[in-house]
């Protein structure tokens, strides 16, 4: 990872927390019941249900002992613990009282230990993602601080049979609860900041997906009265080969000065931009099956039977699966011209190394649904193959990779000069990498969470 240490320690000092940005409220506290013998107005009186019923669970909450730990000696014997600077940020085993069956249950129990944690009284924590398998359940949200998101910094619960039986967290300890009153510069002047620092590199900034955002203060930059500091997050893709991700962040601070870049599987808002293709790509298809024989790059004879899909119209033969929402297509044509151009064939002939890789990743894809993983992000969304990897001057990347998520695909990449894509580790490992980033949230690519990653 490069960083453009161009961040100044009187700023970082200087900067104060902000309730500014676009994370949404972390669920609202249950209000508090009335004090015995307290008189109460009409209106106090026809308080809505939901309040009253949101009161007498707090109330059952205090009577099972659910309050907040204060301290790590208050957990039940018998747990696995680990504690970085003072924090824990690994609970295994049972270790909350109450009952976890969905989100804001979720939510309670990590509240439960969120002290322990290194959260605080203006710790906000936004739901992010639920994730079922088969024997549990997995609940991700992202740390705020007001409405700014702390980047990198999540609590995942796992719940088994509606109770708790792990955490993990990222948590950044000790921010506070200051405000910027007025960022110096706007999201489109990060944009703009960000592009001339690469000049005549082709960087594209991704629409609608730059956000405010805080971060931790380097250890490298020396000492200062701040641990974190505000920046813009700048979403582009990917200038940079040695990077097997499709896009980089890159952090300008409040006052406009461009800090670093890193690359990332995804933008947080690329949602908003998916769906493109995945709608309406098997309009006009019907299943069918390929079979027969290949040659790997080794010379060796290969008998393979893969799923295909046909052109009712045409009769072309198109290289994609519509059970498991595969499809096999032009790196090039998708990379630099914004086109879906799907592997096909009139005569049914495919090239040998493309057939080899497809049929590997169609075998991993069922090994993990067989373990309760639908699809490398576990949501069965569809997976596109791109072949022929080159960078934007036609030469052959030598690499495979996991792309990230692009136009409502989960992307892999392959090229044709070297064997990568037929070795099933190769595929197993970049397949996995998708899983981990569904699983590990927003956590950034780097140090402990990068070498769990890789």
């Amino acid at each position: 990872m490069k960083k453009e240490k161009l961040v100044s320690l009187a700023l970082a000092a200087a900067l104060t927390l902000s309730a500014c940005g676009g994370g949404a409220p972390a669920p609202a506290a249950p209000a508090e019941a009335p004090a015995a013998g307290q008189e109460t107005s009409a209106a106090e009186a026809e308080q809505p249900a939901a309040e009253e019923a949101a009161a007498g669970e707090e109330n059952a909450e205090e009577e099972q002992g659910l309050a907040p730990l204060a301290s790590v000696s208050e957990l039940p014997e018998g747990l696995t613990l680990y504690e970085e600077d003072g924090v824990l940020t690994f609970i295994g085993g049972d270790f909350y009282p109450g009952e976890v069956n969905n989100q804001s249950g979720a939510y309670d129990a990590i509240q439960y230990v969120l002290k322990l944690l290194g959260g605080g009284e203006e710790t906000g924590l936004e739901p992010e993602m639920e994730i079922p398998t088969e024997e549990s359940v997995y609940y991700t949200f992202h740390q705020t601080e007001g409405d700014v998101s702390v980047y990198g910094s999540t609590v995942k619960l796992i719940a088994k049979n509606g109770k708790a039986t792990g955490v993990v967290s990222s948590l950044t300890p000790g921010l506070g609860s200051g405000q910027i009153e007025e960022w110096a510069i706007e999201a489109g002047e990060a944009e703009e900041i960000v592009k001339k620092q690469f000049p005549g590199k082709n960087l594209r900034v991704v629409p609608d997906a730059t956000f405010q955002t805080m971060l931790p203060v380097e250890e490298e930059w020396g000492p200062s009265d701040s641990n974190f500091f505000y920046a813009w997050a700048v979403f582009t893709n990917n200038i940079f080969p040695e990077y097997d991700m499709a896009y980089l962040v890159h952090y300008v601070d409040q006052a406009g000065n461009y800090l670093y870049y890193m690359p990332v599987a995804e933008p947080d808002s690329a949602d908003a931009a998916t769906g493109d293709y995945t709608a309406f790509v098997y309009d006009g298809m019907e299943p069918d099956v390929w079979s027969g024989t290949v040659k790997d790059h080794n010379g060796n004879s290969l008998e393979l039977e893969v799923p295909v899909m046909v052109n009712t119209e045409t009769g072309e033969m198109l290289l994609g699966d519509m059970e498991r929402h595969v499809l096999v297509a032009d790196y090039a044509d998708f990379e630099f011209n914004d086109t879906l151009t799907v592997r096909s064939a009139m005569d049914g002939s495919f090239a040998d190394n493309e057939l080899i890789i497809y049929n590997t990743f169609l075998q991993v894809y069922d090994f993990y649904k067989d373990c309760g993983w639908t699809g490398p992000d576990g949501f069965d969304t569809p997976s596109l193959i791109l072949m022929d990897w080159v960078d934007e001057d036609g030469e052959p990347v030598l690499n495979a990779c996991y792309s990230g998520r692009q136009k409502g695909f989960q992307v892999f990449s392959f090229n044709r000069e070297e064997p990568d894509g037929e070795c099933m580790d190769i595929i197993a490992h970049e397949d996995t990498h998708c899983l981990t980033y569904t699983t590990m949230s927003n956590n950034l690519y780097e140090n402990d969470y990068g070498a769990i990653n890789e």
